[in-house]
């Protein structure tokens, strides 16, 4: 093994997003592992996730009984379009002015402690555990208040990034079957319900394994609805051994698979208002065999359109280098594509803004701040005592700074930015079409 600190480093930083087969884990000579940190997440969620023994995402149109059989899942798989063109980026531009107010946030008429949160501009859903059973509380912008009841013996979850839209919420119920195994077994039922009506409807049921190890991941499907359409990644673990990660989507009551790659690269995704869905995905993780394998180890950013299931290759980063390191998550803004660039060992402070049109890429940076998501218009940084900074997509780079008195935000939904005051009531930035 090399003696280079700084090769030493970034094969770290690299493996540390692979999870590969005991056998070929490659592990630091010089160095303690540490901990992989993604996205900012709520603390109460993490502890969600821990005491669910397990813990703990769509769309809606017709929602079939509880007792529905699921339709199968079609499995014909496109072919990769890759262009060969190489990605341009522009140099990072300073915000040209800095507004010093922003919108306050909404209130809600809730102040319940909860397991997981998702929100749009007219509402939010959470996960509540009254006495021994957890349910789901949708609380709208005018107060009205609505409960879906979830399966009895499971834990619900809400993914963040994307579970409410409209009527609809997308969520994970996780069913414990043996938590006495050194990884819990567990079965991620992936669900969808329409809020008003009360309908719901379960999606997929997925064999799977909780990782102990805090570093590990879980493959939670993670389903996100746009009102219309749900996806999920469906990732079955059975005694250790992984299965192909499939990216499914449910439109008008069928289920198609659009995406399927090797578990050692499971993608993360995002899915537009109009349909449209952006993959990132790992190009020939380490550890992974191939004969060929032209573009050598590298992240990749993919376009699926609403109507299609063939991905475009928008543009790419080096695994290692200035534009290296963790994916990140995309998402959708102003008609761009939000790209951060995660690290496992820090906050994130670095995002890129790609045109998913020609692959040009501007690049916003915070430094003294953490990025906590993206809304449907601005990328969004929370800083120390309190503030926030938001910088719209659209024109030029902006930075707008605000301070919600006794309010702190901590996650950015496509349509709002949640948050909680210091006497505990939720409060969203809804944030419309």
């Amino acid at each position: 093994m090399s003696e280079d600190p700084e090769l030493e480093r970034d094969l770290e930083r690299l493996m540390s997003r692979v999870d590969l087969p005991e056998s070929d884990r490659w592990v630091p000579a010089a160095r303690e592992h540490r901990r992989s940190w993604g996205a900012p997440t709520v603390g109460a969620i993490t502890a969600a996730l821990l005491l669910a023994v397990t813990v703990g995402a769509v769309a809606l149109s017709d929602v079939a009984a509880p007792t529905a059989s699921r339709r199968p899942l079609v499995t014909s798989l496109p072919n990769l379009v890759r262009p060969t063109r190489t990605p341009t980026e522009t140099a990072t531009q300073a915000p040209r002015g800095t507004a010093v107010a922003g919108p306050v946030g909404t209130t809600l008429d809730f102040d319940q402690d909860v397991g997981s949160v998702a929100a749009d501009d007219h509402a939010l859903a959470a996960v509540v555990s009254p006495q021994s059973s957890a349910r789901i509380l949708v609380t709208e912008v005018g107060g009205q208040k609505h409960i879906i009841d979830t399966t009895r013996g499971r834990m619900p979850f809400l993914s963040p990034r994307g579970a409410l839209r409209g009527d609809l919420v997308a969520y994970t119920e996780i069913e414990a079957l043996d938590v006495s195994a050194n990884t819990p077994v567990v079965v991620w039922h992936v669900m969808v319900a329409n809020w008003r009506t009360g309908a719901i409807t379960e999606l997929d049921a997925i064999p799977g394994e909780q990782s102990v190890a805090p570093h590990l991941p879980d493959y939670m499907p993670n389903a996100y609805t746009n009102g219309r359409d749900v996806i999920w990644l469906r990732t079955p673990r059975v005694k250790g051994e992984l299965g192909p990660s499939d990216l499914v989507r449910w439109r008008d009551g069928a289920a198609t698979t659009i995406w399927r790659n090797n578990w050692r690269s499971e993608p993360s995704y995002a899915l537009a208002d109009d349909g449209r869905i952006a993959v990132v995905v790992l190009a020939c993780p380490p550890g992974l065999r191939v004969e060929f394998c032209p573009t050598g180890t590298r992240w990749e950013l993919y376009l699926i359109g609403s109507t299609t299931t063939i991905p475009r290759l928008i543009t790419w980063r080096d695994a290692f280098g200035d534009r290296g390191g963790v994916g990140g998550p995309p998402a959708f803004a102003a008609g761009q594509l939000v790209w951060p660039r995660a690290s496992p060992f820090r906050n994130v402070t670095i995002v890129d803004i790609v045109d998913p049109g020609d692959g040009n890429i501007r690049t916003i940076t915070d430094e003294g701040c953490s990025w906590i998501g993206s809304t449907v218009r601005e990328i969004v940084f929370t800083c120390p005592d309190g503030v926030l900074h938001t910088y719209p997509v659209a024109g030029a780079i902006t930075k707008i700074e605000s301070n919600d008195a006794g309010a702190y935000y901590f996650f950015a939904e496509p349509h709002a930015i949640i948050g909680r005051r210091a006497n505990g009531t939720w409060v969203i930035r809804p944030v419309p079409d």
